[in-house]
């Protein structure tokens, strides 16, 4: 008998609600849930193959021990001697090397295991390891460091009040498609097209993106010019009359004044010069921004990836600000979360933990995680002998793909917790299959949403073949490794023996804004109507004001001057497909199917210049290596500009890190790696 079942998606962080339909273990129908109070019966494609993922036949399903290279092989292998074999590892490596010789790279599938999760992140502290590696750092650490920088403070994410603003600004971001990432726009469209029936909607970018086409005013910039931009507007928003009163009240003077002049040059005429566009477009822009009204900004990785990151955002919180905007109804808001009140705790401080990559002792870490960008050279240098990777896919996504592919061959021990096989997969020592969505009780923690939310599932089907939770995994390496489960004997004392996933949100829900009951009483989720508006962390729960001029960004931004690309070369920006999560689904059933191949944009004037038809195959060269993509002659990217999405091996699509580097480029103070505004040549191998 088919039973239709309430849950979430865990492929993006929107985590859209779904109805999923299953006739004894078989998935056999995944839809969007309308009763669901945030997504209201939106999901993407993505979403929707879930199903498929779930029985997919590159799924994991039992442990696998050695490499497929090695002299005996690969060979499959029980729990209890897998378990031991990588407790014996650990244990004679920490011997040996000490704990910090043992890192773990925390990437999305992590995230979105929320039991998981946190079972598993305290083991690696108890064994005494610092050398955690994070997802953000190769994504967007300067949404993490600016924000530290200006409040004092480690800050909840922000994100536009989507729900009351009237004036929408996205600099590099697509939310039709990336559901906003970090800063959700939950069922995009209808809530744009509202945003967009009250108000206005100023999207920079140099492609005419989804988001884009429907905007009120599109600014085509030249990649990498978004402090341009930016600077102009905060220099007219000051111009026209800041919120005096919010700035009084929230900001040290001083530092309004240092941006002030900081953003004096950027005259209408310079700041267009700057970002290559039309003087009308800008003061569209303008006007659309300054008008009294307050600001809903988000930036997305197409401004993250680049090489004015930090300037860009610093640049975003500086307009909302003087325009009283931020932490403000209908402004750019903080989610005073769901599983803790934050306005009732004091905020993280925005210390620095000492812990660093050895071989980038200049970068500190980032939103508890190191500069992915330096673990290449950690392992390399025999700093690193056993490494974790949790839910990810480094072989594919990280910097400079030959040189983290010699890397991970080199770890004594590779042990990768994933749900399926990957290009990571195949160079690991001890591959764990855990659970996925489908399989394991849930919580979403919606950290990144403009309301106050969270959703329970169950587990829909049994785990299948020899899978476990990646709860379960911990606990049983915690026992053998003699710390403790969850780092805390307290909190251990809690947990039944054989505790379960639901064992585990039950506990770590104990302080949460509404009882753990009534959440697993309402199956389509429940918003906390108790939560404070906007205005609950700017500045009574903060430490000091607000510094609007940082001074590391600061000399960034005095330093900084809009690239002018060689006459003979392009400029290579990142896009999101809205099939894929980074490199999940790249392959899977209808998506892979009925989804165009991943082309590279090239403008008609760039194509008819170049030779470059509808189709051809082209190699694209960066000074850091070469790969190939086929063509796609398309005016939405702007002249001089190409994109390409990232996520793909170099086969079934552009391998994009074949181009780039984990040393040349990478940003001085977060450590990101330059994924974004690459100069790159481009030569035709076929023709179409």
């Amino acid at each position: 008998m088919a039973v239709t079942t309430p849950t979430f998606c865990r492929l993006c962080p929107a985590f859209c609600g779904l109805l999923v339909t299953v006739e004894g273990d078989r998935v056999v129908a995944v839809t969007g849930d309308p009763d669901n109070p945030v997504s209201r019966g939106y999901t993407c494609s993505k979403g929707r193959a879930s199903g498929e993922l779930h029985h997919h036949p590159a799924r994991l399903d039992e442990p696998l021990l050695g490499r497929p290279g090695d002299p005996g092989g690969r060979t499959t292998a029980d729990w209890d001697h897998t378990l031991d074999h990588v407790a014996d590892g650990l244990g004679r490596i920490i011997a040996e090397s000490g704990p910090n010789a043992v890192a773990a790279y925390r990437a999305s599938g992590w995230g979105f295991d929320f039991p998981g999760a946190m079972v598993s992140d305290p083991f690696f502290r108890a064994l005494g390891s610092d050398q955690i590696y994070s997802a953000i750092t190769i994504d967007g650490p300067n949404k993490v460091y600016v924000p530290e920088l200006i409040a004092g403070a480690t800050l909840p994410w922000s994100t536009p009040d989507v729900h009351a603003t009237d004036c929408l600004l996205f600099v590099g971001q697509n939310p039709l498609v990336s559901h906003g990432h970090a800063n959700i726009v939950p069922d995009p469209m209808v809530t744009l097209r509202a945003v967009k029936a009250r108000g206005t909607i100023v999207v920079a970018d140099p492609r005419r993106t989804e988001t884009a086409r429907l905007a009120d005013v599109h600014v085509p910039l030249r990649p990498g010019s978004d402090p341009a931009f930016l600077a102009y507007l905060v220099r007219e928003a000051l111009a026209a009359g800041p919120d005096v009163a919010y700035l009084e009240a929230c900001a040290d003077p001083a530092s309004v004044e240092a941006v002030r002049a900081l953003v004096a040059p950027y005259t209408l005429a310079h700041a267009a010069e700057c970002c290559d566009v039309p003087e009308a477009t800008l003061v569209a822009a303008r006007d659309a921004v300054v008008r009294g009204t307050r600001i809903g900004f988000a930036s997305g990785t197409g401004a993250s990836m680049n090489p004015a990151a930090n300037v860009t955002e610093w640049l975003g919180w500086a307009l909302c600000a003087v325009t009283g905007s931020l932490d403000r109804p209908g402004g750019t808001m903080f989610n005073p979360g769901f599983l803790r009140r934050r306005e009732d705790a004091p905020l993280p401080a925005a210390t620095d933990t000492g812990a660093r990559a050895r071989t980038r002792p200049d970068i500190p870490p980032c939103y508890g995680g190191l500069p992915t960008a330096a673990l290449a050279d950690e392992i390399l240098a025999g700093n690193i002998r056993a490494l974790f990777v949790m839910g990810g896919n480094p072989a594919l996504v990280f910097p400079d793909t030959d040189k983290i592919r010699r890397a991970l061959a080199a770890l004594e021990l590779l042990i990768v917790c994933d749900i399926r096989h990957t290009e990571t997969t195949d160079l690991a020592t001890v591959v764990l299959p855990v659970t996925g969505q489908m399989e394991r009780a849930d919580a979403n923690t919606a950290m990144f949403h403009p309301v106050v939310y969270m959703q329970y599932t169950p587990a829909l089907v049994p785990p299948g073949a020899d899978r476990k939770p990646t709860s379960w995994v911990f606990a049983q390496l915690s026992a053998r490794m003699g710390v403790p489960v969850l780092g805390n004997p307290a909190l251990a004392e809690r947990l039944p023996d054989g505790f379960t996933d639901d064992d585990v949100l039950d506990l770590l829900t104990a302080d949460a804004r509404l009882p753990w009951s009534t959440v697993k009483a309402a199956p389509h989720g429940v918003i906390a109507t108790d939560a404070p508006a906007p205005g609950w962390l700017i500045p009574d729960n903060l430490p000091r004001r607000l510094d609007l001029a940082p001074a590391p960004v600061a000399a960034q931004f005095a330093d900084w001057a809009a690239e002018r690309p060689a006459p003979d070369t392009l400029v290579l920006v990142n896009r999101r497909l809205v099939r894929q999560m980074n490199t999940t689904l790249r392959d899977v059933g209808d998506q892979a199917a009925l989804a165009p191949y991943p082309t590279l944009l090239v403008h008609p004037d760039d194509a008819a210049r170049l030779g470059i038809a509808d189709g051809v195959t082209v190699e694209i060269t960066s000074a850091h290596g070469a790969t190939t993509a086929r063509a796609e002659v398309n005016d939405t990217i702007r002249a001089g500009t190409v994109s390409v999405p990232h996520g793909f091996d170099g086969v079934t699509g552009p391998n994009v890190n074949a181009l780039t580097s984990d040393a040349a480029d990478c940003d001085p103070l977060t450590g990101m790696p330059r994924f974004s505004g690459l100069p790159v040549r481009l030569r035709i191998l076929t023709t179409a």
